[in-house]
């Protein structure tokens, strides 16, 4: 984590050394990342760095910590408005284009997280990333249920997941050419990054959403 030293220092100063070592995490992993490189671009000394963090792992976890502090702001938020269940999840999906494109870098950095060479890391931040996530989409739901939008016999914590797992696939796309060809190849529709191709995304996902989670009897539930 980052030292007393850092804390102290200006928030415009702060922001351009996490953001200069955001950059070059998300441009060349954590393993080949070079610190005099993200000295340069933040214009300070390597002795300075090592003032701020201990070492690089401390800098990389500071990185990631930032991102999810941001995340957790907007998602507060999101549950807080008064849409419904699921007009908060569209709120969430259809924000994944405007965040990716703001925050590439980021998720760039996440998706290192899920090889096999960064497992230790991986075990180190992986709750305390997913934490946010986990705490607001499940939020959302119990609201849902509450107000009678949402039946009141699903497993909120499975679709919580689920939501989650939609969420990141979209974000996925815009960042990763494997990921945008998965989803083209499941859902039969390209995935250009463009704003009409991602709604198409979103609508396909929340039309199936309402369907499992809509309180509305179904035909033969009392058969």
């Amino acid at each position: 984590m980052a030292s007393k030293t850092f804390s102290n220092i200006s928030k415009e100063k702060q922001d351009r050394v996490l953001r200069a070592a955001q950059v070059e995490f998300a441009a060349n992993g954590y393993h080949k990342a070079n610190i005099n490189d993200i000295c340069e671009r933040a214009g300070i000394s390597n002795g300075a760095l090592y003032k701020y963090f201990k070492n690089k792992s401390d800098l990389y976890e500071a990185v990631i910590m930032r991102q999810v502090e941001g995340k957790d702001e907007y998602m507060r938020s999101v549950v807080a408005s008064d849409a419904s269940c699921l007009g908060k999840i569209r709120m969430l999906m259809e924000n994944t284009q405007t965040d990716a494109d703001a925050r590439n870098d980021t998720f760039r950095i996440l998706l290192q997280l899920g090889t096999s060479d960064m497992d230790s890391f991986a075990r180190k931040v992986t709750r305390r990333i997913e934490a946010t996530s986990v705490k607001y989409f499940r939020a959302i739901l119990t609201q849902g249920i509450e107000r009678g939008e949402v039946r009141s016999d699903i497993d909120v914590p499975m679709i919580a997941h689920i939501v989650g797992g939609l969420c990141f696939f979209l974000y996925s796309g815009f960042v990763s050419t494997y990921h945008s060809l998965r989803l083209e190849e499941y859902f039969g529709v390209p995935f250009t990054g463009k704003r009409k191709s991602h709604t198409q995304y979103v609508d396909r996902m929340l039309g199936w959403l309402e369907e499992i989670l809509s309180p509305a009897e179904r035909p033969g539930a009392n058969a």
